[in-house]
């Protein structure tokens, strides 16, 4: 059968059909006329007009008896329809009777009928290239009869096609494909046939789990998307529990790994195609095996997958400019309070300043090594947002003030004090002090300050101690439950290593506390986490009638964070990276690269509630900030997905969107984090 084939996915392709007059001549003919079952999607051979086709000599195996006789196509190439015609052969064995006549499509010697008229034969392993199709003699198919008097064989499709697209140039030697959960896909079956159902395949003892395609001495790539080269595998009809891994080799011998993590499904006479892949960008990217803390090493990996540093530099530089210089729409603002500098960090949007953003620019600021950037914002915050010492909540933080200093909630976030003392600790390592600080020194008052209450007012810890999780806010209703995004087991492992404030073995164990939490928290098969949720991972009721049950903006800090401890420490390396591929999945791979919105019920549909922000309701879009976490992804694993992501990742710009909405605090922070965790350049040390 030629290897020619082309996809479509309606149109009903029907042959003819012809009936021998003569039922004497049933368990001793020499001719049979095969066609086509009439199926969507399951393709042969077609032509330009997509009918489909015989090629002159194909072959068949033919059972009227349990003798498996070889028959030859005497139709001319691009016959619709036509006569199967003996080939003379010797065939050894007793014959059985059988109750109607069956047919199987490639011809092979080694095909047997069993005496329950069921079918053994044997799927490749090793399947050859076709120029966007499947190879010569791969696509399996069987045929049945109606009865005793009928000659017709109307052929049906054994297997469904996994199309894997590739272009950038260069050539590719071979292709393996395999599913995640040890699916079995090649090596003797027993199909059972009949003339009016859909055939079934059972693999029998010594089947393999992988197929792969030979491209001999290489099949050059298409230049571009709109050209990519087909690989097409002919699998059994499977479901992948958990996904599929492709592995090329390309003529250079490099090695390249795509992975989907979700469940797939490969139907019969139905192709899926994946996403065109650019086998040039797609170099050996391997995840690190070890965190910084042992190999002190921090990956740039925008500079691995070859943009070049400068482009890198002038990226982080034109995010922060447009975040903290630009006059006109920027968040952050100098001012000037009794003769001294100081500076907020606006969500603009909102036209408020919150401790998050405070805490998240002073990380930003020990990053790019700016310390009077850190200290006009950490005079602001004391000077504006702090509690003094005759308030239950003494040195904890107003969460939300004015631009003007007042105060719109008196009660504290938990994530903000988080990021203050991780800012402040790191400030001490890269600087000692600076100015009035002595940031150590600044640190360990916060930490006594945050682990002093004990629910004297309504105040407590920012941690739940009887959990050693941490909470929503410090105060005695949210200190029942937690935001999944506060999680950062990173930060309390730099708060054990250099707080020095005799608490080293507690933080340590908030920690892998934080992380056994988040295996909870994240859908079992999306990797999607609620907004909001109890201690135990579970989903929670708002008590002000919104969804925190669902993914919105809160959880786009999830991936980043699970990252970063990654990057940094690595002790829960092979959970962060199936939560990294079921995450991809869920998201860019239902969605698409470009288009993935930035909510999401858990299960990875559309949420009930769509969150907006300040004035602007109800809207979903592809976020910069939640595309940048997305893309720290691909520092735990090479995926299908991942380069491309991180590609997609740093064309972006931080500019308002086309309906006019612009989120330069919250998208473009989390944005620029993105940057630096994946330049190497988010660090606890220097």
């Amino acid at each position: 059968m030629n290897k020619y084939i082309a996809f479509i996915l309606s149109a009903f392709l029907i042959g003819g059909c012809d009936v021998a007059e003569d039922p004497a001549e049933l368990h001793d003919v020499s001719v049979f006329t095969a066609y086509f079952e009439g199926q969507s999607k399951g393709r042969v051979y077609v032509d330009s007009d997509l009918n489909l086709r015989w090629n002159a000599g194909d072959k068949i195996s033919v059972f009227t008896n349990s003798l498996n006789k070889p028959y030859s196509f005497s139709g001319q190439t691009g016959d619709t329809k036509g006569n199967f015609t003996e080939v003379q052969s010797s065939n050894s064995g007793t014959p059985f009777a059988l109750s109607t006549t069956y047919a199987v499509f490639p011809y092979d010697a080694s095909t047997v009928m069993n005496q329950d008229e069921t079918i053994r034969l044997t799927f490749p392993s090793v399947q050859s290239f076709g120029n966007n199709s499947f190879g010569a003699e791969t696509n399996a198919m069987v045929a049945v009869t109606s009865g005793s008097s009928d000659r017709t064989l109307p052929f049906k499709n054994l297997c469904g096609y996994l199309a894997v697209r590739l272009y950038g140039g260069g050539s590719v030697r071979s292709i393996t494909f395999s599913g995640n959960n040890g699916e079995k896909l090649a090596g003797s079956a027993t199909v059972t046939a009949s003339h009016d159902a859909n055939p079934s395949i059972v693999f029998v003892e010594g089947a393999t789990e992988t197929i792969s395609i030979d491209c001999g001495d290489g099949v050059a790539l298409g230049a571009d998307a709109d050209h990519a080269t087909e690989f097409w595998f002919c699998i059994p009809p499977t479901t992948f529990s958990k996904g599929f891994t492709v592995k090329v080799v390309n003529t250079d011998n490099v090695k390249i790994e795509l992975r989907v993590a979700s469940e797939k499904t490969v139907t019969r006479n139905h192709k899926t195609a994946m996403d065109a892949k650019n086998i040039h960008s797609l170099k050996s990217m391997t995840p690190a095996t070890q965190g910084y803390i042992t190999s002190g090493k921090y990956r740039n990996y925008l500079k691995e997958l070859g943009i070049p540093q400068a482009d890198i530099d002038k990226k982080i530089a034109d995010v922060y400019a447009e975040i903290f210089e630009n006059q006109t729409r920027g968040a952050y603002k100098d001012v000037e309070v009794s003769g001294k500098k100081m500076g907020y960090i606006s969500d603009v949007k909102n036209g408020d300043v919150r401790s998050e953003g405070m805490s998240y620019g002073l990380m930003v600021a020990v990053q790019l090594n700016k310390p009077d950037l850190f200290n006009r914002l950490w005079r602001w915050a004391n000077h504006y947002m702090r509690h003094n010492e005759n308030s239950p909540s003494h040195g904890l933080f107003a969460w939300q003030c004015n631009t003007n200093g007042s105060w719109r909630s008196s009660g504290s976030a938990s994530d903000g004090e988080l990021y203050f003392v991780t800012s402040l600790l790191l400030a001490s390592r890269r600087w000692g002090s600076y100015e009035e600080y002595d940031y150590l020194t600044e640190a360990q008052t916060l930490l006594n300050q945050l682990f002093s209450k004990d629910g004297t007012g309504g105040v407590t810890n920012i941690i739940n101690m009887e959990h050693l999780l941490i909470n929503f806010c410090p105060d005695t209703n949210s200190n029942r439950h937690t935001d999944p995004s506060y999680h950062l087991p990173a930060f309390y492992e730099i708060w054990a290593e250099m707080a020095n404030d005799g608490r080293e073995a507690t933080y340590r164990q908030m920690a892998e506390n934080a992380r056994a939490f988040l295996h909870k928290a994240t859908n079992a098969i999306t990797g999607l986490n609620p907004d909001q949720c109890n201690f135990d991972g579970t989903t929670m009721q708002s008590w002000w009638g919104g969804s925190n049950d669902e993914f919105h903006y809160d959880s786009w800090r999830v991936p980043m964070n699970i990252a970063m401890d990654f990057t940094l420490y690595h002790k829960d390396a092979e959970w962060q990276s199936d939560y990294a591929n079921r995450m991809v999945e869920a998201v860019v791979g239902k969605y698409g690269l470009t288009e993935f919105p930035d909510q999401f019920a858990l299960n990875g549909g559309t949420p009930k509630s769509i969150m907006g922000g300040g004035s602007w309701k109800g809207n979903l879009r592809h976020s910069i900030g939640f595309v940048g976490t997305m893309a720290t992804t691909s520092l735990m694993i090479d995926g299908a997905y991942s380069q491309d992501l991180v590609r997609h990742m740093f064309d972006q710009v931080l500019e308002p969107y086309a309906d006019g909405y612009y989120d330069v605090y919250y998208d473009g922070l989390l944005y620029l984090f993105a940057l630096l965790h994946l330049s190497g350049n988010y660090r606890m040390s220097w």
